[in-house]
C-alpha cells in the first residue's frame, strides 16, 4: 500500500508492509519473536558500540531501545507461556510504516 500526504511545505510517501501476519504454535512464535527482537537488540548493541569507538560515549538511544525490546522479550515470554499452558496458539501481525522524509 503505498500513501501519499500532502502538507504546506513538504509531500510525504509512506510504504506499509505486512511483515508477519498469522497465527503460530508457541514453539512457532518463540523462534519469529525471538529472532526478530534479537536481531534489534544486536543491532542497537553495535549501535551503541561503534559510538563509543567513534565518539568516546555511549549511544544513549540505542541503549534504551536495548532495554526496552528485553522488556518486551520477558513480556512476550510470559505471554508464551500462558499458551504453552492453556495448549493454544498465538496469532501475530505485524507491520512496518516507512516514510520518506
Amino acid at each position: 500500500m503505498k500513501t501519499t500526504v500532502q502538507s504546506s511545505s513538504q509531500t510525504t510517501q509512506t510504504k506499509e508492509l505486512k511483515l508477519i501476519n498469522g497465527d503460530f504454535s508457541p514453539v512457532q512464535a518463540e523462534e519469529i519473536v525471538n529472532e526478530l527482537i534479537a536481531k534489534k537488540i544486536n543491532f542497537n548493541t553495535l549501535k551503541n558500540f561503534s559510538s563509543q569507538v567513534r565518539f568516546g560515549h555511549d549511544d544513549e538511544y540505542a541503549l534504551q531501545r536495548v532495554e526496552e525490546l528485553n522488556e518486551a522479550l520477558e513480556t512476550f515470554h510470559e505471554l508464551l507461556q500462558d499458551a504453552k499452558t492453556q495448549g493454544k496458539n498465538l496469532r501475530i501481525r505485524s507491520g512496518i510504516s516507512i516514510d520518506l522524509v
